[in-house]
């Protein structure tokens, strides 16, 4: 799980927490882990694509994350939550 907290100090706005999941039978069990700050630094993130997206418009290049990228999230997220709603895995 990576958690980002804007609001947070320094080099605690992006803390990764390796958490791992065993299964005892059919349960469940979480295994949490101590969160791992990472190098962040000091740019904004939404700043960062907007301007990338006005740099590809201007350029009239493709940007990085492109329709076709937009759609293949749909997908994955989609299948997640037909997996949820049914308690089946979905192949996309």
């Amino acid at each position: 799980m990576i958690v980002f907290n804007d609001s947070a100090p320094g080099d605690d706005k992006l803390i990764l927490h390796p958490h791992t999941a065993t299964f005892e039978g059919d349960l469940p069990i979480a295994n949490k882990a101590k969160g791992e700050p990472i190098a962040y630094g000091s740019s904004e993130p939404l700043r960062g694509e907007c301007q990338h997206f006005l740099d590809s418009v201007t350029a009239g290049s493709r940007p990085t994350s492109d329709w076709q990228e937009g759609a293949r999230v749909l997908r994955v997220l989609s299948a997640c939550d037909a997996s949820i709603q049914s308690g089946r895995r979905e192949t996309i």
